[in-house]
């Protein structure tokens, strides 16, 4: 089920990478990137505030993953996709476009680290 999804969500983002233009595409860029900033101060998780400080009771946890995920969700009309529950795992598969370099990168991109998880 979850390979069906994660097959899905990258046939629409390439269906949906094609329709765009380059400047449509620099605008929804911009938007994901001012959306972002609307999150600034929100703390990590809440297990990192002692009970008495004033993030311990804040009504939003993000980390990073949550981040991309509730910006995405915010988005999700201009993006014409939302992405389910899951981890960075999940944003690595459907959402990335490769480079080669690192100057084909463009403000909004996402920038992922593969690597092998040992206990």
């Amino acid at each position: 089920k979850l390979q069906a999804a994660k097959e899905k969500a990258a046939r629409e983002r390439d269906e949906g990478e094609q329709r765009k233009d380059p400047a449509a595409m620099a605008e929804l860029r911009e938007k994901f990137v001012e959306q972002c900033k609307k999150y600034y101060g929100v703390p990590y998780a809440k297990r990192y505030h002692e009970p008495d400080s004033p993030h311990y009771n804040s009504p939003i946890f993000l980390d990073c993953c949550g981040l991309v995920r509730q910006v995405l969700r915010d988005l999700k009309d201009d993006f014409g996709f939302t992405t389910g529950p899951w981890n960075q795992a999940y944003q690595f598969d459907t959402l990335p476009i490769r480079y080669d370099t690192w100057d084909q990168m463009k403000p909004g991109d996402l920038i992922f680290a593969e690597g092998k998880y040992i206990k």
